[in-house]
C-alpha cells in the first residue's frame, strides 16, 4: 500500500533536511565572522591611540626645543611629564651634518619588550642649520 502519489518518494524529505543544514552552517559562519571581524576592528583602534600618543609625545618634545638640545636627562624628564601613565616610551636620535657624516646619536634607557604590542614611529628635525636629525619614538602599554 503506497501512502503518497508523489513520484518522487521521499526525496523532498531529504531535500528538506539538505537545506536546513545549509542554513544552520550558513547561520554559524556569518555569526563567527560577524565576531571575529568586531573583535579585530577593536584591537586595531587601540593600536592606532598608541601609535597617535607617541607621536604626539614626540611633537610635543620638538616643538619646545626639547629633542634639539640632545640632552638626554631634559628628554627623559620631558617626556616622562607628558606621557600618560599605561605607556613606555623609547626614543632614538640619530643627526647627520649636511655631508652625511653622523654628528651625534642619543637613545632613552628603555628596554623595548618582546611580549607585547610595541607601535613606532618617527620625525625629522633640524637641530641647526647644519645638521639634521631623525628622531625614532617605540611606544607599548606597560
Amino acid at each position: 500500500m503506497r501512502y503518497s502519489n508523489s513520484h518522487y518518494g521521499n526525496k523532498g524529505m531529504i531535500f528538506t533536511l539538505d537545506v536546513a543544514v545549509g542554513v544552520i552552517i550558513f547561520v554559524l559562519l556569518l555569526g563567527l565572522s560577524s565576531y571575529y571581524i568586531s573583535t579585530s576592528q577593536e584591537l586595531r583602534d587601540v593600536d592606532f591611540k598608541i601609535i597617535r600618543t607617541g607621536s604626539d609625545v614626540l611633537a610635543y618634545l620638538h616643538h619646545t626645543s626639547v629633542l634639539q638640545t640632545m640632552d638626554i636627562d631634559d628628554i627623559e624628564n620631558s617626556r616622562d611629564s607628558i606621557l600618560p601613565s599605561p605607556y613606555d616610551l623609547k626614543i632614538k636620535i640619530e643627526c647627520e651634518d649636511s655631508s652625511g657624516s653622523s654628528s651625534g646619536s642619543v637613545e632613552t634607557s628603555e628596554i623595548i619588550p618582546d611580549d607585547r604590542f610595541v607601535s613606532s614611529g618617527k620625525r625629522v628635525f633640524a637641530r641647526d642649520n647644519d645638521n639634521y636629525c631623525l628622531a625614532r619614538f617605540f611606544i607599548w602599554r606597560k
